[in-house]
């Protein structure tokens, strides 16, 4: 697989230390747990925390590690548009600010929202412009990296999916240099409700904007920097049960010109040869332009696309505007499903409907069976435009020639698809696929936005 990652820095990981949470219930029931036998350290980054009883509970919980380990930091970064909006009177601000005198709790805002649009565009659809959407948790020395936000669905019925990492400081250090960068630049949330700039802090909006961007970039690339330290093996082969499994990490920052996951995508569906098999999962199936024409005009490998039935999407039913979103990736889904008959390509698409569920899964499974190896890719992104040109991701693509930890990704992935069904043509004749006419010219021009 040395094709793909080449040179990337990576770090290495004990086979037996990687875990796959496999519900949400477990998810919500591993972050209680966790924070309760943390002794040094809880990080938490994500795009905002719900307001209901499970999201209260899982906030009483840090405040009780405060209240009795007086050596325990806990610090949390929130996307300042989507962690102040009510919803529907309270916000994930409100909440935090109970426990915001003894943690640090930070709303990064983009740098995109600003002038005519920070002051014009209303709560919720300020959102478009750009967001904080890493979602990774750190209890001491080991992280569950998930696409999953703190919410109550997200632990209780939307299925996403969740790696834990134990026992790995190298990889936490890393993502604790990210998540201080990002939250330095911040706004730090005060026991009284406001939320304030550091001293000497460059505002995200109303200061200058290139400014603000380069200090950022610059921070975050001297830490990306750091990681060529560590010393990187080939993942052809390999004669060590010590070096079997490595992970490398992959930031996509598109405010701070950051493209790790571009890089890697483009070479992935760009890929030739008819030597691997891929399956990619997204819950938002709205592909950039630029994967869906390496996909079918260079790419020569079985390729399955998991994604979420109408009925399985969070927008389903949604009031006004939003109850036509998940038509917008029903749109997608038949321009691929048509590009697929005609390039002749090897390509599926499967869908994910359970009844009372939803489906959030992300990330991309590579099988190559030739040098035995399977890499899995894990974290935020949805591979589409929002990840590509506005939000902050952060993903790590773990690559392992075990066979125990081969045949775990095999069965959390046959886990995700035990719900799905194959796209056929007669799909789209059905009443939930109909994509009216306006919605196919408004995903012409705007589907950037999702």
């Amino acid at each position: 697989m040395d094709w793909l990652i080449g040179d990337k820095p990576s770090l290495p990981v004990n086979s037996e230390d990687v875990y796959f949470i496999k519900t949400p219930k477990e998810f919500y029931a591993t972050l209680l747990e966790r924070i309760k036998t943390s002794k040094k350290r809880v990080i938490f980054s994500s795009l905002y925390l719900g307001t209901g009883d499970l999201e209260v509970d899982l906030i009483n919980t840090l405040k009780e590690s405060l209240e009795s380990n007086p050596d325990i930091k806990i610090s949390i970064l929130l996307d300042y548009l989507r962690g102040t909006r009510p919803s529907p009177v309270k916000s994930s601000a409100t909440l935090l600010s109970t426990i915001a005198e003894k943690a640090n709790i930070f709303f990064y805002h983009t740098p995109d929202l600003r002038g005519i649009k920070k002051n014009y565009l209303p709560a919720k659809f300020n959102e478009i412009v750009g967001l904080q959407h890493m979602k990774f948790y750190i209890f001491d020395d080991s992280v569950i990296i998930s696409g999953a936000n703190l919410s109550d669905q997200y632990f209780l019925n939307r299925q996403d999916r969740y790696v834990l990492i134990e026992n790995n400081p190298k990889l936490v250090e890393f993502l604790e240099n990210i998540f201080n960068t990002v939250a330095e630049s911040s706004f730090q949330l005060k026991g009284n409700g406001a939320l304030v700039l550091r001293d000497n802090c460059i505002h995200p909006f109303e200061g200058n904007k290139v400014d603000f961007c380069e200090h950022v970039s610059t921070q975050v690339r001297s830490i990306l920097l750091s990681l060529h330290t560590e010393p990187t093996e080939s993942m052809t082969s390999h004669s060590s049960t010590t070096s079997d499994t490595r992970i490398y990490p992959f930031l996509q920052f598109p405010p701070f010109k950051i493209n790790d996951e571009v890089e890697i995508l483009m070479k992935l569906f760009s890929h030739s040869e008819n030597d691997i098999n891929v399956t990619v999962a997204t819950g938002y199936f709205n592909l950039y332009d630029d994967y869906l024409d390496a996909i079918l005009k260079k790419s020569n490998y079985p390729l399955t696309f998991l994604t979420a039935a109408p009925d399985a999407n969070g927008f389903y039913n949604g009031q006004g505007l939003s109850g036509y979103v998940p038509s917008l990736y029903v749109n997608t889904s038949k321009y691929l499903f048509d590009q697929t008959k005609i390039h002749q390509k090897q390509i599926k698409i499967l869908e994910y409907s359970r009844p009372n569920w939803t489906f959030h899964g992300k990330g991309i499974w590579i099988d190559d069976e030739k040098n035995g190896l399977t890499a899995t890719m894990i974290g935020s992104s949805n591979f589409g435009y929002r990840s590509v040109s506005r939000d902050l991701e952060a993903q790590v693509m773990l690559v392992t020639s075990n066979e125990k930890l081969r045949t775990r990704l095999k069965e959390e992935k046959n886990l995700l698809m035990e719900y799905t069904s194959l796209l056929e043509s007669a799909t789209f004749l059905r009443r939930d696929h109909f994509v009216p006419f306006w919605v196919k010219i408004f995903a012409r021009h705007f589907r950037n936005f999702f």
